[in-house]
């Protein structure tokens, strides 16, 4: 077959066969486990997108390098909506008044996340409060946002502790005293660790008994059985966070580890896993890609091909969720799990964007919390 960008095809020819390419391709991450076809589509149109020469038009040229780059479906929401109203800006046959008016909303919702980052701030927590938007960023869900920068935080103290700083004892003694819930546990754990217990034990009971006083429900027991389990952990505190009418049929799922939370934190792991930080290397954590790599005897790269992989057939599974009928969970905490996988493929994209942000990382929660967009003068 013969480039798209070949001189022998009129421009207006090629640009729709890439368009049409490119839709083609996004749609492909859409595809069910089973769906062989949407694979096939996918390899076949990224090996012509990844092959095209650079005489095509420049507009069309960076949403190709864009969606080869990451796929729409695995970017988060703010950050995507950001780049594809700065990449119609640069368009000469943009409908400035529409335009315009999307940036109008852009920065509306810009404006109301900086009054809540001043609620929550301090040290960090613009990375964790970031993290809570990428989950949800409707203006009417503020103190599910808020609610969920804290347990960010919280989260993020406790991983360090596993990942980085804690001995194997020392986890087992903090692993106990998070499941027996006292704080004569205290007494057994190192200097280093009893902040982040209080901390812990402090917000899951103020949270519980929030839920407790709203809904007349116990979901204390809920918090706790998964206390030290991130992904898991901070899709029930957001269940708890975001809904007003509780159900056993939901609590009971939760309980049961329903697979959308698990396929939501696996991607979440698998993220996290592809990105291993100097201090975590000199710590006692084991990490997926390390086994891999050292313990099967294979390529880093090979190692890094087989977690995208997974991490791929795992959306599938997700994209299955979003269209059950019969799911216990209604249809915004869906997206909410939807969206920390999201959160999971940007951060983790380039390095640590949480723990450790680089310049792009910081560049991208910048654009979405301070900078807004200018209007046409």
């Amino acid at each position: 077959m013969p480039r798209l960008s070949s001189s022998s095809y009129p421009e207006n020819m090629v640009t729709t066969f890439l368009k049409a390419f490119l839709s083609l391709y996004e749609a492909s991450y859409l595809a069910l486990e089973g769906e062989n076809i949407l694979d096939e589509a996918r390899a076949f149109t990224s090996v012509y997108l990844k092959g095209l020469q650079r005489k095509i038009n420049s507009g069309l040229m960076e949403e190709v390098n864009h969606a080869l780059e990451l796929p729409r479906h695995y970017r988060m929401f703010r950050p995507e909506a950001r780049w594809y109203l700065n990449a119609n800006d640069k368009r000469r046959d943009a409908n400035r008044v529409l335009l315009d008016l999307a940036k109008l909303d852009f920065n509306m919702v810009q404006s109301i996340l900086q009054s809540e980052l001043q609620d929550v701030a301090r040290v960090g927590m613009v990375e964790c409060f970031f993290w809570a938007a990428g989950m949800v960023f409707e203006p009417q869900l503020n103190e599910c946002r808020k609610g969920l920068a804290k347990v960010v935080a919280l989260l993020t103290t406790i991983d360090d502790v596993y990942d980085v700083y804690g001995s194997l004892e020392e986890l087992q003694l903090f692993t106990h005293a998070v499941e027996r819930w006292d704080l004569d546990a205290l007494e057994t754990l190192r200097d280093y660790m009893k902040p982040c217990f209080l901390t812990l034990y402090n917000t899951v009971n103020e949270m519980a008994q929030e839920t407790h006083e709203e809904q007349s429900v116990n979901t204390m027991p809920h918090h706790l059985s998964r206390a030290v389990a991130t992904g898991v952990v901070l899709l029930t505190h957001a269940y708890f966070l975001l809904s007003k009418d509780i159900t056993k049929n939901s609590l009971e799922n939760l309980d049961l580890f329903h697979p959308l939370l698990l396929d939501s934190s696996l991607i979440f792991r698998l993220c996290n896993d592809l990105d291993t930080s100097k201090a975590e290397l000199e710590g006692r954590i084991c990490k997926f890609i390390i086994v891999l790599h050292e313990g099967e005897r294979v390529s880093e790269e090979v190692a890094r091909k087989h977690i995208r992989s997974l991490t791929d057939e795992t959306w599938k599974k997700m994209n299955k969720h979003r269209l059950a009928n019969d799911s216990p969970f209604g249809k915004l905490f869906t997206e909410m799990a939807i969206n920390l996988a999201r959160n999971a493929e940007c951060a983790y994209q380039k390095g640590d964007g949480h723990r450790d942000p680089d310049t792009h990382a910081k560049n991208r929660i910048s654009s979405v919390v301070f900078q807004p967009l200018e209007l046409t003068e």
